[in-house]
């Protein structure tokens, strides 16, 4: 009878531990938190990184981008090109489409001549007079490509905006290349009066301080101007670039933005130290290059912010299961004595079993 009735509040008590042990087990599925593999935990695919394929093959891309920009052979190839579209009756195909013979918005008629005159209306450099005139379509002055060409007579409104990139577009093949965009408001006045652009001042300080052998417009042709072979080789660069992340099936947009900026910045420093070792200090700016590189960087910033957020979230989300998981174990160890050493819990279990042994005591006494 004493050890029958012992047994069964032993299994009593057992069986509430079992029944704490439940609801605690509960809790955590609830919290679903694998706590012995956070790492595991749904954090998607952070590294995004390259492997040594993917470094050497943009890096190629890159350099064979730059071979293509600084071929000499291509460069006086289209030169011809710029030359056949300026004169009055073109001989070839691409001349004719791009023929831009005796627009306004390079020599002004004036007085029974056509002279090159500046945005002031005074007479311009010859060797600047793409940048001092009639070149910026972003220009506020009178000089506007669209305005002019639209003016002219012998075109009109849409011929003369269709003639806009037909000019715009056949200076790009020659040697001194098109003037880069908004180049129009680097205007300055000189001390004698003089309308002049902080793009020449730079490129003639750049001559005298490097001491190379050109010609201060050659200097300003390698750093300010937009060329059809820097796009043609900005071009190669990307579908060299764009092949590769195609035939390595990568569908991270992180890792395939890495490929064009590590792709991007070969072919851009590969040409500044062509142009630097060649002219003996002017490097050879590659603008198209630039602009996709700048764009590729404020997207691969812009996709690890977003991946940043991403991970706060979860984080976040980490931390809410973890508060519950916490309030779990309380409410479950709440009735449960908390005490400070291993003997204390001994000595509380042998108050335990005396209980025990009191109350069979008292119900045998009856």
């Amino acid at each position: 009878m004493e050890q029958s009735y012992t047994d069964r509040l032993l299994v009593q008590s057992l069986e509430r531990s079992i029944q704490d042990l439940v609801r605690l087990q509960k809790r955590l599925a609830d919290a679903n938190v694998d706590l012995g593999n956070l790492d595991k935990t749904q954090l998607g695919s952070i590294p995004s990184q390259l492997d040594v394929w993917d470094y050497v093959g943009s890096l190629i891309y890159g350099l064979l981008g730059a071979a293509l920009s600084t071929r000499n052979q291509l460069r006086d190839f289209l030169d011809t090109v710029h030359s056949d579209a300026s004169a009055e009756h073109p001989r070839s195909t691409l001349g004719a489409i791009l023929h831009h013979y005796q627009d306004d918005i390079d020599k002004v008629p004036l007085n029974g001549q056509r002279v090159f005159l500046d945005r002031s209306g005074q007479q311009a450099r010859v060797d600047f007079h793409r940048l001092l005139r009639g070149h910026d379509p972003f220009s506020l002055s009178a000089d506007n490509p669209f305005l002019v060409l639209t003016t002219q007579p012998k075109y009109g409104i849409i011929k003369g905006v269709i003639q806009v990139f037909r000019h715009l577009a056949a200076d790009t093949f020659s040697k001194q290349g098109l003037p880069i965009p908004f180049h129009s408001f680097f205007d300055y006045r000189t001390d004698d009066g003089k309308l002049s652009n902080w793009l020449i001042y730079i490129a003639e300080r750049t001559k005298q301080t490097t001491g190379a052998d050109l010609r201060a417009n050659e200097v300003f042709s390698h750093l300010f101007s937009l060329k059809v072979q820097d796009i043609l080789s900005t071009g190669l660069t990307w579908a060299l670039c764009e092949a590769h992340i195609r035939a390595r099936s990568i569908d991270d947009e992180i890792r395939a933005t890495q490929i064009r900026v590590v792709g991007y910045s070969s072919t851009f420093l590969s040409q500044v130290v062509i142009g630097m070792v060649r002219t003996g200090g002017v490097p050879m700016i590659n603008w198209p290059t630039l602009t996709l590189l700048l764009k590729e960087l404020y997207k691969f910033f812009r996709l690890n912010r977003r991946e940043i957020r991403r991970l706060e979230a979860v984080t976040e989300d980490l931390c809410q299961k973890n508060l519950a998981l916490e309030a779990a174990v309380l409410q479950t160890g709440r009735a449960l004595p908390t005490l400070s050493t291993g003997a204390d819990y001994i000595r509380e279990l042998e108050r335990g079993y005396a209980n025990i042994d009191s109350l069979t005591d008292i119900f045998e006494e009856r």
